[in-house]
């Protein structure tokens, strides 16, 4: 017998999730450009003079996945514009999950990676969802 995965609501996404603030871009970029993910902590402090920072929803629905979910009023313009255009989100270069945020996800000593690739942008009620697979997930 297979349980369907509920569906995604507001109530689901807060209940289920950390709050984190992701800053977008390359990690391999001392300032962030390009794109991908380039940090996610879970303190709201700016954690560098980087221009592309929004709050999201962090979660990890099933081992090897790793789920953010943007609300749009946490992001700039500039930040929806040149990452959320395209229907996908593209990581040019690979990122894990800090110790201290895999942690607070009640997940010591897991290692979460998102991979480069592309990954489908889901919008919907004043959010953009992606869900990062890795592969074999």
């Amino acid at each position: 017998m297979s349980i369907g995965q509920p569906a995604l609501t507001r109530e689901v996404v807060f209940n289920s999730s950390i709050s984190a603030m992701v800053v977008l871009g390359n990690p391999r970029n001392a300032d962030c450009s390009q794109h991908g993910i380039c940090r996610i902590d879970t303190a709201f402090s700016p954690t560098c003079g980087c221009k592309h920072q929004a709050r999201a929803w962090l979660s990890v629905p099933q081992p090897g996945v790793v789920r953010l979910v943007f609300e749009y009023t946490s992001m700039r313009e500039a930040s929806i514009e040149f990452f959320f255009q395209e229907p996908t989100f593209v990581v040019q270069s690979g990122y894990v999950l800090p110790e201290h945020v895999v942690e607070k996800l009640g997940m010591p000593g897991a290692l979460l990676l998102i991979e480069p690739g592309h990954y489908p942008i889901h919008r919907y009620s004043g959010f953009l969802e992606i869900t990062f697979r890795s592969p074999g997930a």
